[in-house]
């Protein structure tokens, strides 16, 4: 399995709960429902992530990467984590 599998899947409700549709396709690290989503997204693919690993593999890479986080630069920093890209 690779990043693109997610990058692929249906981000509709993702894009719809953005504000600002100029920021569809950047992760915004201070929203917790934007957290939420990552986490389900990412082990609806990667079931045997735990939630914690995959949350932690996400604050870490907000902290590491600095705005605006375009969503495949920053779902590749999260997966590689787990050596998936």
């Amino acid at each position: 399995m690779s990043l693109y599998i997610i990058l692929n899947d249906d981000w509709a409700d993702y894009e719809k709960r953005k504000a600002d549709r100029a920021e569809r396709l950047l992760v915004n690290c201070e929203e917790d429902w934007e957290l939420h989503y990552l986490i389900k997204k990412i082990r609806r693919h990667y079931p045997y992530l735990s939630t914690e690993e995959v949350k932690a593999a996400i604050l870490d890479s907000c902290r590491q990467i600095s705005k605006p986080r375009p969503r495949l630069l920053f779902l590749q920093a999260v997966l590689r984590k787990f050596g998936i890209v």
